[in-house]
């Protein structure tokens, strides 16, 4: 009887073993099937296959919080762009609400001594770190929403400071040795969500005084960011319909650029 029971205990012993060895192999056959899979076309967003969480960094450039047209308009965008991407991790800089560092002093010494590729003295170090903590965070987010109303034509003052901020040589870009800058922060998608008193579109008369959106290109182009998408709410401060069909029209075209994007 005692035989028989421990004969059973080695028999139950080697099944299990060898179910184990067999549900080891099989997991590792399916990870070898998906890494030699073909890809077929670009994958955007591969983050919901893969398993990594989006980060989206919200840039708020508006100092009137509620009250603000513009945030309504990315608050639109936010809503649309958590339906499509469940794993959407939101981070929120309010520029209004932020003590940014100096560029003055130190820092600005550093910043000429890296353009001359020098190595950052060490009395500047600690001051130089809280330029660095902006720049790490900017980096690390697959999109940025900035929220950005016009201003004189152009941006507030505090999205100015931001970029002068973050937009340093050797982080953002850098130059060879002809003097040709390359952008270091590729890969990134931007959305600008902008408000306008006037029209300020391709066919108005005052287009030729928007700086807004050609400086907003420019600088984050020079960045090496290339998948740039605006959404303008304009005019604004025309008459109450006018206002409000153009907050419509803004609100449509959140919806339809979240949806253009690709999922994986």
């Amino acid at each position: 009887m005692i035989a028989t029971e421990k004969s059973a205990h080695t028999i139950m012993y080697y099944v299990t073993y060898h179910i184990m060895q067999l549900s080891i192999i099989l997991h590792m056959y399916s990870i070898l099937l998906y890494l030699a899979r073909p890809h077929i076309g670009t994958l955007p967003y591969p983050y919901e296959e893969m398993g990594a969480v989006m980060k989206l960094l919200h840039v708020v450039a508006t100092p009137r919080n509620k009250s603000s047209r513009t945030l309504a308009i990315s608050q639109e965008v936010l809503k649309h762009l958590h339906r499509k991407f469940s794993d959407l991790q939101v981070e929120t800089l309010d520029l209004f609400a932020s003590d940014l560092p100096a560029i003055a002093g130190d820092n600005i010494d550093t910043k000429y001594t890296l353009m001359k590729g020098l190595k950052i003295d060490k009395s500047h170090q600690a001051s130089w770190r809280e330029i660095e903590k902006l720049i790490t965070h900017f980096l690390a987010a697959d999109i940025c929403l900035v929220s950005v109303p016009m201003w004189n034509f152009s941006i507030p003052y505090a999205l100015k400071y931001y970029i002068d901020c973050i937009v340093q040589p050797g982080y953002l870009f850098r130059f060879d040795e002809r003097g040709v800058p390359t952008g270091l922060a590729t890969g990134k998608k931007m959305i600008f969500v902008t408000t306008r008193g006037s029209d300020y579109s391709e066919n108005s008369p005052y287009h030729a005084s928007d700086f807004q959106e050609p400086y907003l290109r420019a600088i984050f182009g020079f960045c090496g960011i290339t998948d740039m998408h605006f959404i303008h709410a304009q005019p604004l401060d025309i008459t109450p319909e006018i206002t409000k069909s153009a907050l419509r029209t803004a609100m449509i075209a959140a919806k339809d650029l979240v949806n253009s994007f690709e999922l994986a």
